[in-house]
């Protein structure tokens, strides 16, 4: 009885530390590692459909907006679709430690700055900069296309 005992507290043990510290995986020499990250990087390269807009609170519209469709490559350049503007684009930067995403236009002398977020297959890009508190303009995207992305 004693050593059921013991075994079970092994195993739940090894469930919390796994819980805790997140996934394990054992290499081929027997050492466990633990899984890194996946970076903001990563998920945003490839194409992006706007599904929603916010201004604060209240949903205006994708298709009332600027941005409809945002196209991310590996080299760090990206194309912007939108009613008014058929096709504007740059280059882009990420902070991945302050969730920032820096986009620049040929024509801008400073980047735009939005925090971005990532879940699943949705990217929320969110501007607060010369909004006030409680109106700051958020756009949610859908990835419609992995990695290297052509106009759509």
């Amino acid at each position: 009885m004693k050593a059921i005992r013991v075994i079970l507290t092994a195993a739940v043990a090894i469930v919390i530390q796994t819980a805790v510290f997140g996934q394990k995986q054992e290499t081929a020499s027997g050492q466990i590692r633990k899984e890194t990250p996946v970076k903001s990087i990563e998920h945003i390269v490839g194409s992006w459909k706007a599904t929603h807009v916010y201004n604060g609170k209240k949903e205006i519209g994708a298709d009332s907006t600027g941005m409809q469709m945002l196209n991310f490559e590996p080299d760090g350049k990206y194309s912007a679709k939108s009613k008014a503007r058929p096709t504007e684009g740059g280059s882009y930067r990420l902070n991945e430690n302050q969730s920032r995403l820096y986009l620049e236009t040929k024509d801008s002398k400073n980047p735009i700055e939005w925090i971005v977020t990532f879940k699943d297959n949705t990217m929320t890009l969110q501007s607060n900069v010369g909004h006030q508190k409680g109106q700051e303009v958020r756009y949610v995207f859908v990835k419609t296309k992995e990695g290297l992305s052509t106009n759509e």
